[in-house]
């Protein structure tokens, strides 16, 4: 192995530490605000956080929240900035992206990806005002299967939610719920028939 390649193995597995560790600081500020611990020794949150721990408020917010609604481990795959990026987006576009890319894409390509999901999720809106029978079916088409697109992104938002949780690997019956996801995506498919 050529030194290069060495020391690029070594760096990912640094950054690789480097995200759990982040993930522990955000989890310690969390308990020490929830808790208000600062109080000991601080009169206020951002005094502890300047002088106790030398964090701005703006970093020390982006940690605990991937704290809060991230499992560890994927804060070792995917790192701190490409998992604030996405925790800055809406559940939609979120489960878009998290469908598109792997840790290992860079932050400018899910940069990318964001910002395109981000224009494509407006609502289209009618543009012929004059109402008919025919005007009401095709509304009323177009609000069926918003509500199924909508409900089908809770779903893969609760399939995504499994697979940040570690202890979903264990799970005994994550095999149902593959296959379920497995029938739910060629009933779609199916959909492309038509």
């Amino acid at each position: 192995m050529d030194k290069l390649e060495q020391y690029t193995k070594e760096i990912l597995a640094l950054k690789r530490s480097a995200g759990t560790d982040f993930w522990l600081i955000g989890n310690r500020l969390n308990s020490i605000k929830d808790e208000e611990l600062y109080l000991e020794s601080y009169g206020t949150w951002s005094e502890f956080l300047q002088r106790g721990v030398d964090l701005s408020e703006r970093s020390a917010q982006r940690l605990m929240r991937i704290a809060r609604e991230v499992e560890k481990e994927a804060v070792a795959d995917w790192g701190v900035n490409k998992l604030d990026l996405l925790l800055s987006v809406e559940e939609p576009v979120q489960r878009e992206v998290l469908d598109i890319h792997s840790p290992t894409d860079t932050i400018q390509e899910i940069r990318e990806t964001v910002r395109k999901l981000k224009y494509s999720q407006e609502p289209i809106q009618a543009t012929n005002p004059q109402r008919n029978e025919e005007l009401d079916y095709f509304l009323a088409t177009e609000e069926h299967l918003r509500g199924a697109i909508a409900q089908m992104k809770v779903a893969r938002s609760h399939l995504v939610g499994c697979k940040f949780k570690q202890s979903f690997t264990t799970y005994p019956r994550k095999e149902i719920i593959s296959q379920l996801w497995e029938e739910f995506k060629v009933e779609v498919n199916n959909g492309n028939n038509i």
